[in-house]
């Protein structure tokens, strides 16, 4: 099940690293931190069902997360 989430958000995963690209992260890096956050949505928001994952509300949290941590000046690891 936690694939299909991550395939359902795939594409705009890699749009993210894109646009985060002067970060200087690597591959396994962005996965690492792409799966935890999905596992930390997916818990957080107790989202058991494919009808439960709300895909623009996913991004938009993934957003805000990345933002404040880049405010902040935290590495992203």
């Amino acid at each position: 099940m936690l694939q299909n989430f991550y395939d359902r958000a795939f594409v705009f995963l890699k749009l993210v690293e894109q646009e985060y690209a002067s970060l200087g992260q690597s591959r396994a890096e962005w996965e690492s931190l792409h799966l935890r956050f999905l596992l930390y949505y997916l818990i957080r928001f107790k989202i058991k069902s494919d009808e439960e994952f709300c895909l623009y509300h996913f991004q938009t949290a993934y957003r805000l997360y990345l933002d404040k941590f880049l405010l902040e000046g935290a590495t992203l690891n």
